[in-house]
């Protein structure tokens, strides 16, 4: 419930959106699943993003295009490339049917929250994000690349609205995995990899917060990243992989899991999922 709230407006440009999002007190509405929520009570001001046709999937050249508006529901449907399977099977993790339809790729990178599931998988897709900024020439769009810049567009320091999200459409395989407690849970760990022209990619994340309290945001697995680059002969990848992920992996704790626990748990998802892609391109599984 908002208790402080005065204006709702859903503007028809993005400049209109701009300008009503530099007041005080101001939030961009769009699925509501995240800012519908306790937390954000004493919100001054809610603007609606849904006229802003930011919904949508189109292949542009090399890259594939989602639309921030775009609703998980509408990412699983979508007829995506088969090499791009780890961001339908992320969309399709959310098992809350209600929140499948009305949450967004946009909003689940633009909260600061590291349970977004749809995050995980950019970043292991090595995702760029298209944000909309007010400057004194009107809208520009900045392309910042979700592995560097995630933790500003998801607490707000990158200063604009997410309009889209660009993959590579060249990725061989992906994948995504995770576990929770239960089927509506967010994930205790999961994990995202992919395979393609630059290599393999690995992204982790979680629901913890670090001793500090800060958030645990999705976090590429540089070190294991590195790893497959020149992996160990025959099997012994498996114990080379798991000793190197927990090694880099951060391990944060909550009220449902210890972070050891969590860690391992990412470890164990990586290796999973590294299985299954190099069982998908004929190498030791």
């Amino acid at each position: 419930m908002y208790l402080d709230l005065q204006t709702y407006t859903r503007p028809a440009t993005m400049a209109e959106a701009l300008a009503q999002l530099a007041a005080p007190g101001a939030a961009a509405l769009a699925g509501g699943t995240h800012l519908n929520v306790h937390g954000h009570e004493h919100l001054r001001a809610v603007v609606d993003l849904q006229a802003l046709g930011l919904a949508g999937v189109a292949r542009e050249g090399a890259k594939v295009r989602i639309g921030a508006m775009t609703a998980l529901t509408g990412l699983v449907a979508a007829d995506l490339p088969a090499g791009l399977a780890a961001l339908g099977q992320a969309a399709d993790a959310e098992k809350n049917r209600a929140v499948r339809n009305r949450s967004t790729v946009g909003g689940r990178i633009s909260r600061d929250r590291s349970n977004g599931r749809v995050a995980t998988a950019l970043l292991g897709l090595e995702a760029e994000v298209e944000l909309a900024t007010g400057g004194p020439d009107g809208v520009t769009r900045v392309d910042l690349h979700i592995a560097s810049r995630l933790h500003d567009v998801a607490t707000g320091a990158a200063h604009g609205v997410v309009t889209a999200v660009r993959v590579p459409a060249d990725v061989r395989w992906s994948g995504y995995l995770a576990s929770q407690l239960s089927a509506v849970d967010a994930p205790s760990a999961d994990v995202a990899v992919s395979a393609g022209p630059r290599g393999v990619h690995i992204a982790t994340g979680g629901h913890g917060r670090g001793a500090a309290g800060t958030l645990a945001l999705p976090t590429t697995a540089a070190a294991a990243t590195a790893l497959l680059a020149n992996p160990p002969a025959g099997d012994s990848w498996r114990a080379a992989l798991r000793e190197v992920a927990v090694a880099e992996l951060p391990a944060h704790g909550d009220a449902l899991v210890s972070g050891d626990y969590r860690r391992d748990l990412a470890a164990t998802l990586v290796i999973r999922l590294v299985a299954a892609c190099l069982a998908a391109h004929g190498g030791a599984a």
